[in-house]
């Protein structure tokens, strides 16, 4: 998987048309912009994105257990999708598994801890509001 690279940041994400990223950066980036979209919103990628905006709209997520358990079902989207759409995957070191917990849950905003495990155990980490 090869993309533009992306800096995010307390602004936003920025787009930085010179620069790119492949690998697990590519990995990476695309994990975090799924979990920021609705779902069947992707106009390319109709499987890209989760149901975690949608079910906050319809009131499921009404505690931090509710918001762990839709960030569970939003991770194995997640990582479905990028698992799916990677033909070097079996090649390189890839995202094997997801991790969102929920750290911030005030009924208008949730926060998440980010933690990817690589096949090769490395882990990565950060924190995300949603």
């Amino acid at each position: 998987m090869r993309g533009l690279k992306l800096e995010f940041g307390d602004s936003g994400v920025r787009i930085l048309t010179g620069e790119s990223v492949s690998g697990l950066d590519a990995d990476t980036q695309n994990i975090l912009m799924s979990l920021g979209t609705m779902k069947g919103s992707d106009q390319i990628f109709r499987s890209r994105g989760t149901n975690l905006f949608i079910r906050g709209l319809q009131g499921r997520l009404v505690d931090s257990i509710s918001a762990g358990h839709e960030g569970n079902y939003a991770a194995a989207d997640v990582l479905a999708f990028v698992s799916s759409n990677d033909p070097f995957s079996s090649t390189r070191e890839r995202i094997r598994r997801i991790f969102l917990s929920p750290v911030v849950f005030d009924g208008q905003r949730l926060e998440m801890n980010l933690e990817l495990e690589t096949s090769t155990g490395a882990r990565i980490g950060t924190s995300v509001t949603l």
